[in-house]
């Protein structure tokens, strides 16, 4: 999912320990490897610029924001491993409920195996997963 945000955001949030781990800039990867704003791929990156010149017209950065967050990716992994292994996952899919509450399923290889999870909070969890959008593992990160 491409996201855009401004320079100084995104400082703010590498400095808070949030997301993203890694963006996308100018078709290059950069990933989070430090523990604090000044390292890892953000150094990588103010080597091409100056900070000067970054902060002073406050660039609005394009990145690609992975669909799944660390916590999510982590569960979703560990709850389908066996699946997964064996090759047996097909899609992934967030739906919304009539009663505004989501759920994942899971399509497993066979057409009459889908794994159902509990439902939750519109809007609480899989924040970046498009509702009835069907994802590969691969798209998930998994």
């Amino acid at each position: 999912m491409k996201k855009k945000i401004s320079f100084i955001k995104l400082c703010q949030m590498i400095k808070e320990n949030r997301q993203p781990k890694e963006i996308t800039v100018d078709n290059l990867t950069y990933r989070w490897t430090g523990e604090d704003y000044r390292h890892g791929w953000l150094e990588e990156y103010l080597n091409e610029y100056s900070l000067s010149e970054l902060l002073e017209d406050d660039e609005i950065i394009e990145y690609d924001e992975p669909v799944l967050d660390d916590i999510e990716k982590e569960y979703l992994g560990n709850v389908l491993k066996p699946f997964l292994r064996q090759g047996r996952v097909e899609w992934v899919v967030k739906h919304r409920s009539k009663f505004l509450r989501d759920y994942i399923n899971v399509g497993l290889s066979s057409p009459d195996d889908v794994m159902g999870f509990p439902s939750f909070e519109s809007g609480e969890m899989y924040q970046n997963m498009e509702t009835d959008h069907r994802y590969t593992p691969e798209e998930l990160g998994l």
